[in-house]
């Protein structure tokens, strides 16, 4: 994909995120999930070993992405709704094969826009 946009003089879609010293950009299709970790958060990318950190909380960069493609599934996760591979009722399937349960309290709201999501994908 990074190629054809290369090719078509378009950037391929990045994530974005600002902090007070930096800008900090990712390919969006590598993107696999944001977790909350130690004040911070922590970026895990297809292909990478080690997540990458951001001295930013969760709440601070939950409001920089795009509800139309991230989901918050729990209270310190939030994941590109193109990396889930499957939900049940209670819990999410993601690429990198591993699962999280979902919020209690927003489960109804989750399961409503990732429907809202393939719909759109359709």
């Amino acid at each position: 994909m990074q190629r054809y946009f290369r090719r078509r003089g378009k950037p391929s879609p990045t994530l974005n995120i600002q902090t007070s010293a930096r800008l900090y950009a990712f390919p969006l299709r590598q993107v696999l999930k944001i977790q909350s970790s130690n004040k911070g958060v922590e970026i895990y990318l297809q292909g990478q070993l080690e997540p990458q950190r951001i001295p930013l909380p969760l709440v601070r960069v939950e409001e920089q992405l795009d509800p139309n493609l991230f989901l918050k599934i729990s209270r310190g996760l939030i994941v590109p709704m193109n990396a889930i591979v499957r939900m049940d009722k209670e819990t999410c399937f993601l690429k990198d094969g591993t699962s999280a349960l979902l919020s209690r309290r927003e489960r109804k709201e989750i399961h409503r826009r990732y429907n809202d999501f393939l719909f759109r994908s359709l």
